[in-house]
């Protein structure tokens, strides 16, 4: 009796592992490439940088979709009203204790006011509170 119990448990058994393809299968077939891009894509919060997940989740923070974010070797967070002031993921900014924002890291230089640092922009604008040219701020 308990030989047929096991052999009809181990039909069963074997049966619906035939019948089940697994997740990673199932994606391949539905779309060529979709695994690759799959695993290339990195998601994150918006509004919390430092929250990071797959599709479909949410920040835990604002319960905000994840959206995708390019991941490369250039991106780094800093203060967005202290662009100078950079970091890691998770740090806030020393002047003004905001958390710091994920930017893409650029070639070109970040002009600020002399008299009023919080103001930037590029190479030939003016401050709009005291008129002064921007001068390039070093790193």
């Amino acid at each position: 009796m308990k030989i047929l119990l096991f052999g009809i448990a181990l039909a069963a058994f074997g049966t619906a592992c035939t019948q089940q393809k697994p997740a990673s299968a199932a994606t391949s077939q539905s779309a060529p490439g979709a695994t690759a891009v799959a695993a290339a894509a990195h998601f994150s919060c918006p509004m919390h940088p430092e929250v990071t997940g797959k599709a479909g989740d949410k920040c835990p923070k604002c319960n905000m979709d994840l959206t995708h974010t390019e991941h490369t070797a250039a991106t780094h967070f800093s203060c967005p009203m202290h662009p100078e002031i950079t970091g890691k993921a998770g740090d806030k900014c020393s002047k003004c204790k905001m958390d710091l924002t994920r930017t893409a890291h650029t070639a070109t230089e970040v002009y600020a006011c002399p008299m009023h640092p919080e103001i930037t922009g590029k190479a030939g604008d003016k401050c709009p509170k005291c008129k002064m040219d921007l001068k390039p701020v070093k790193k």
